[in-house]
C-alpha cells in the first residue's frame, strides 16, 4: 500500500479527495478491481464526500482489504447459471442462457457495469475528437455522456431479460459454488455452470514507475484530467497507436517507443499502410529497436501538468505524460482457480478448448480472460 499512499499525497497533498478521486488514484497505482471495492466500501459516506489524508490513512492501517473467509455465510443463492463480469462476453453469455429460460446471475465488482468492450475508453475519446471536441471538459463531458448511457442500456437490457446483477467479487469455493464479497457475503452456487468474463487489464512492467503523477498505463489513462503538450508512449501496438494518433489529433507532440524491429504484424499491408499515413500525418515520431531504461519526475512539474523524463536506448525525451501500452493480461487475480484445478497460460489467460471449456466441470471462460484454444483432456461431466 506504500504505493497508493504515495499516489494519495502527490495527487492532493494536503487537500481532500472524493471517493470518486480516489478511484482513480488507485487505478493508476495498479490496485485489482477486487481491492478498489474492498476498500472505498471501508470509507464512510457517499461518492462525492470528501476526506483527507489522515482519514485516508486511518482506513489503510485498519481496514486494508484481505481475502475473504470461506464459507462466506450461511445465507445461500442459487442460480442455474454464474457469469463472472459484465463486459460484453459476459453480458451476451447471460443474455443468451436467459433467453434460453435458465435463472442467470451476473456478479461484476464494479458499481456502475457499462458492458463496453477493452478499449473502450480510447473509443470514447475517439468519438470526441471525431466531434471536434478539443477542450478536455468537453472531452470528459462527452465520454461521462457515453459511460452514463452505455450503463443505463446494459442494465436496461438485462432487466429485461431477468438478468440479476450482483455486486462484488467472487471466487470459488468448489466447481459450482463460490464465495461472494459485495455490499454483503454470501454464498452463490450453480445448477448448470459458471462462465468467467472478467476480461482483462494492463500488463505493468517493473521498471515502470507507475507511481509518478503523469505515468498511465490503459487502464489508468482513463484518470487522467488534462491534454498533454508532449507524450512519449510506450508500445506500438494498436492500443499504443490509437492512443498515439488521437492525442496527436489533440496537439500533442507524440513520441512511441517500440522494443521490437517490427510492428503492426498482425494487420494486412494496406491496413498497416493506412495506419502509419494517418500517424505520419498527424507527426507522430516512431522510433522502433527503442527500450526504455528509466523515468524519473523533474523539478517544475505541477499538478495538471508534470514534467517527466524519458531515458531510452535511443537518447532522452521530456514530456508531460508516459502511457505504456505493453499489451494486457488475464483479470484473474482473487477468483481462486487453483482451487478448482482450472489452468491459467500465457499473459495470465484461461486455457480452453474450442467451445470455450477449461476442462473442469462445467466451468468455461469467455472473451479477453479466455487465451487460444488448446486440446484439452476430455472427462465425464455430470
Amino acid at each position: 500500500m506504500d504505493e497508493v499512499q504515495k499516489a494519495f499525497a502527490q495527487e492532493v497533498g494536503d487537500g481532500c479527495l472524493t471517493k470518486h478521486e480516489l478511484e482513480g488514484v488507485l487505478l493508476r497505482v495498479g490496485l485489482g478491481a477486487k481491492h478498489i471495492t474492498a476498500l472505498l466500501g471501508c470509507i464512510p459516506g457517499d461518492a462525492h464526500r470528501r476526506f483527507d489524508f489522515s482519514e485516508f490513512l486511518r482506513v489503510l492501517s485498519h481496514d486494508e482489504p484481505r481475502d475473504p473467509p470461506v464459507p462466506c455465510v450461511p445465507s445461500i443463492t442459487s442460480y442455474d447459471l454464474l457469469v463472472l463480469g459484465c463486459g460484453p462476453a459476459g453480458v451476451k453469455a447471460a443474455l443468451e442462457a436467459a433467453g434460453r429460460g435458465l435463472h442467470v446471475a451476473v456478479v461484476e465488482p464494479l458499481a456502475k457495469p457499462t458492458g463496453a468492450p477493452t478499449g473502450a475508453y480510447s473509443k470514447c475519446i475517439r468519438e470526441a475528437v471525431m466531434a471536434k471536441k478539443w477542450t478536455w471538459p468537453e472531452i470528459h463531458d462527452m465520454v461521462q455522456q457515453i459511460t452514463l448511457s452505455a450503463h443505463e442500456s446494459t442494465m436496461r437490457l438485462l432487466r429485461s431479460f431477468h438478468v440479476d446483477v450482483l455486486q462484488g467479487a467472487a471466487s470459488f469455493v468448489d466447481a459450482s459454488t463460490l464465495c461472494l464479497e459485495g455490499a454483503a457475503r454470501r454464498t452463490l452456487r450453480s445448477g448448470h455452470g459458471v462462465v468467467v468474463a472478467t476480461g482483462s487489464h494492463a500488463n505493468r512492467l517493473s521498471m515502470i514507475p507507475f507511481e509518478l503523477f503523469g505515468v498511465f498505463d490503459s487502464d489508468s489513462i482513463s484518470s487522467l484530467d488534462f491534454i498533454p503538450k508532449t507524450m512519449v508512449v510506450q508500445g506500438a501496438g494498436i492500443i499504443g497507436l490509437e492512443y498515439a494518433n488521437m492525442f496527436a489529433k489533440l496537439g500533442a507532440k507524440v513520441v512511441v517507443v517500440e522494443f521490437a524491429a517490427k510492428m503492426l504484424q498482425m494487420l494486412d499491408k494496406d491496413l498497416q499502410a493506412a495506419l502509419l499515413a494517418d500517424l505520419a500525418a498527424n507527426k507522430v515520431e516512431i522510433l522502433l529497436e527503442t527500450g526504455i531504461t528509466s523515468v524519473q519526475s523533474l523539478e517544475g512539474g505541477v499538478r495538471g501538468k508534470p514534467l517527466l523524463l524519458v531515458e531510452t536506448s535511443r537518447g532522452s525525451f521530456r514530456c508531460e505524460c508516459l502511457l505504456s501500452a505493453v499489451g494486457r493480461v488475464g483479470s484473474v487475480e482473487g477468483l481462486g482457480l487453483e482451487k478448482v484445478g482450472v489452468k491459467t497460460g500465457r499473459a495470465q489467460m484461461i486455457e480452453v478448448d474450442g467451445n470455450q471449456w477449461t476442462g473442469v466441470a462445467n466451468i468455461y471462460a469467455v472473451g479477453d480472460v479466455a487465451g487460444r484454444s488448446v486440446s484439452l483432456p476430455v472427462e465425464p461431466v455430470e
